[in-house]
Formats: structure tokens, C-alpha cells, sequence
């Protein structure tokens, strides 16, 4: 299988188009349809469809689509780690992270140790499960996600707690409030939320509030905690969320409160077991948890072996 086919057809998925997949590569059209002709053949199957101006991938070519990407990262972290090598140069320390870390944590995290770091960084943001897959599949060198963490294969650096917080529009009539907002306050008003599995923080909101009994309507869901503030700044609703992203990222027109009701937002470092961080990686972990304790008030730092009480304790706010 030829990686220029896949990478061709990863950039027509992406953009919708050989001509638009074309310019991106550098290649000419016929290069571009040409390589995902000869991809479709050496699979057997159809890779895109027709709908109006665009190409969609098929439902075979869905399912390759991730693998593709995994693949293809790897070989181009290979070709940037040969270069560094070729320019005598350390690779740069690689890090996975869900994106209220990325946004809210990481950048505040270099900025204590860059001097002592002694390489360069790569920052790659995704949703919780795959920073852990991106660790398992060496793919990063670290993970900054939320719980769970355990994996067989997986050491868990550390773990810690903050309050999550009531985000809002500056003009909300509860933004004039001093103090806990009560949960009782929130009933009928609309919610932006974030997407995501069901042990993670969005359902055992979910949940907090269905217990007790505060109805809620949300009306847009997202995967990235800089587009929940967004919507919010444009009045979409009230958002209980994480307090990393605030923190580390102000926002005009968006100001939140703390709860009366505690919901624990919990995050943690990982790395592979079988391939124990460098000193840079080292140090950044502790850079990562000062990061934290410097910017998050009620920030708290927990021994790894914690993790299965936790859980249990999740489990027990999302019954």
C-alpha cells in the first residue's frame, strides 16, 4: 500500500474535493485521482461517494479512515525525529491532551520550565480516549487527560482536583450574583454542554442535576471547550464546565461562579510503562502540576494509587 495514496486520501476526506486536496499536497489533480485509483484498487472497494459538489467517504472508507491517520502521523513523527537527528538536534517532547489542558494548562506549563526543558514541544489536543490510545501507540510521549487513566500498559504520574464552575454570558442576570451559585438557579435556563463518553464529566453533570432534579435544555454540544465559551459569549446558554480552560484562557464576554454544589473535575499526566519519560518529560510532568496549583484555586494533588477510589466515586455521581 503506497503511503502517497493514503496520504491523498486523507487530505480529499479532509477537504471534500481533488482539486482542493491537490493544491494542499502540491500535487496536480490527475496525481491526486490518480493515487486514490490505484489505492481503491489495491483494497477492492470504493473509497468515496458523491454527494452534490462534494466527495464523502464511503462507509468502508470511514472505517480506514482513523487507521489511516494513525498511520500516517507515525511515519511523519518518523521523518521529523530523522531530521532531528540529521541536524543533530533532541526530538521534541511530544504531548497528547484533551483541550481544556491544551488550552488551559500546557502553555502556562512551558512557560515554568522552557529554559530547563532543553527541546522543543508538540502539542497535540484530542478527546480523552484517544490521548490514551495516542500513548499506548507511542504516537506521544505523554498524556494530559482526564479519568479514567489506568491501562495495563500506562503509568500514572499524578492526579488532580478542581471544582468545576458555572460559565455564563457577562450580561446573564446570575453574573451580577456574589458567591455559590445554587443548582436550584440553573432550572429551565439552557445549557451548552460537552460531548463525551459516560464516565465522563458532561454525563455526571448530566446526572447531578437530574438528581437533583434541576431540568435543564442543552442546546448544542461540542467537543472543544474554547467553542463551548465561544457559544456562550454569544448568549447560546449557561455551561457547567471544567475550570481549566477559563483559567488559563480569559475570555470577554464570558464570566463565571462557583457552585455550591462541589462537582470535581479530575485530570492526570500518563505515560507508557514501557517507555519511562527523559528528563525533559520529567520535568514537564512537574511543570504540568505546577501549572495547575498556580492558576486553579482549589487545585488538589493526588497519589496515582487514588485512581480506583475515584473511580468508584465517579461511578457513584453518575448512578
Amino acid at each position: 500500500m503506497d503511503l502517497n495514496g493514503l496520504e491523498a486520501y486523507l487530505a480529499v476526506s479532509d477537504l471534500g474535493s481533488v482539486t482542493a486536496a491537490a493544491k494542499s499536497l502540491n500535487r496536480s489533480q490527475s496525481s491526486v485521482s490518480r493515487l486514490i485509483q490505484e489505492l481503491e484498487r489495491d483494497l477492492g472497494y470504493a473509497l468515496f461517494e458523491r454527494s452534490g459538489p462534494r466527495l464523502l467517504p464511503t462507509s468502508q472508507g470511514m472505517l480506514l479512515l482513523e487507521d489511516a491517520e494513525r498511520a500516517l502521523g507515525s511515519i511523519r513523527q518518523i521523518r521529523r525525529r530523522a531530521e532531528h537527528i540529521a541536524r543533530g538536534q533532541q526530538r521534541p517532547l511530544s504531548v497528547g491532551a484533551i483541550s481544556a489542558l491544551g488550552i488551559g494548562l500546557l502553555p502556562k506549563a512551558w512557560a515554568l520550565c522552557a529554559d530547563d526543558l532543553g527541546c522543543g514541544l508538540e502539542v497535540r489536543t484530542t478527546l480523552p480516549g484517544e490521548v490514551r490510545h495516542s500513548v499506548i501507540d507511542r504516537q506521544v510521549d505523554i498524556g494530559a487527560t482526564s479519568l479514567p487513566l489506568d491501562h495495563r500498559d500506562m503509568d500514572i504520574h499524578w492526579i488532580g482536583s478542581a471544582s468545576c464552575v458555572l460559565a455564563m454570558p457577562a450580561d446573564d442576570p446570575l453574573s451580577a450574583g456574589k458567591g455559590p451559585v445554587r443548582l436550584s438557579e440553573l432550572a429551565g435556563r439552557k445549557f451548552v454542554g460537552m460531548a463525551e463518553d459516560f464516565r465522563g464529566l458532561p454525563a455526571r453533570i448530566r446526572n447531578v442535576l437530574r438528581q437533583q432534579d434541576v431540568p435543564v435544555e442543552t442546546v448544542i454540544q461540542t467537543s472543544s471547550s474554547m467553542n463551548l465559551l465561544g457559544f456562550i459569549r454569544q448568549g447560546a446558554g449557561l455551561s457547567i464546565m471544567e475550570p481549566v480552560t477559563i483559567a488559563g484562557v480569559e475570555m470577554e464576554g464570558v464570566v463565571t461562579r462557583p457552585l455550591e454544589t462541589a462537582i470535581p473535575f479530575y485530570f492526570g499526566v500518563i505515560t507508557l510503562a514501557s517507555a519511562p519519560p527523559n528528563e525533559a518529560g520529567q520535568t514537564f510532568i512537574r511543570a504540568i502540576a505546577s501549572a495547575a496549583a498556580s492558576l486553579l484555586p482549589d487545585f488538589k494533588l493526588l497519589q496515582p494509587d487514588q485512581h480506583e477510589k475515584l473511580l468508584l466515586e465517579l461511578d457513584g455521581l453518575g448512578e
